[in-house]
């Protein structure tokens, strides 16, 4: 590990678990919390390890406009906004009817990714 900034949730949850959820994010790029909470298959746990994990700056957390009943392709490295399909301009928190919120691997969460791949065996 080496880093010793997110000690505090390498104490609170098991290494398995936080190395789950960092490599779903990256090969996804970006997934909406409750698409997470699937993919880690764990609701009351997984929320709070993804809170955990957010606090210690391993992902961003962040609101977009997503099409109604459906995922947008990922967005990696993209900043441009999606358009909802009810609307013809750009929508914001207050236009949005379709409002998610979007977990995203950091640079940091990447470093500490690649650190638990070679401290579990992982590969």
């Amino acid at each position: 590990m080496g880093s010793g900034d997110a000690e505090s949730v390498f104490t609170e949850y098991s290494l398995r678990a936080i190395y789950k959820a960092l490599a779903i994010l990256e090969k996804n790029c970006e997934m909406y919390t409750r698409e997470l909470l699937w993919a880690l298959k764990s609701w009351g746990y997984g929320e709070s390890l993804i809170q955990a994990l957010c606090r210690e700056g391993l992902i961003t957390r962040y609101r977009k406009c997503a099409k109604k009943n459906s995922r947008p392709a990922p967005t990696c490295g993209s900043t441009q906004p999606l358009r909802c399909k009810n609307h013809n301009k750009e929508d914001d928190e207050e236009t949005c009817h379709h409002l998610r919120i979007y977990n995203r691997l950091t640079e940091k969460g990447a470093q500490v990714l690649r650190d638990l791949e070679k401290y579990l065996g992982e590969e």
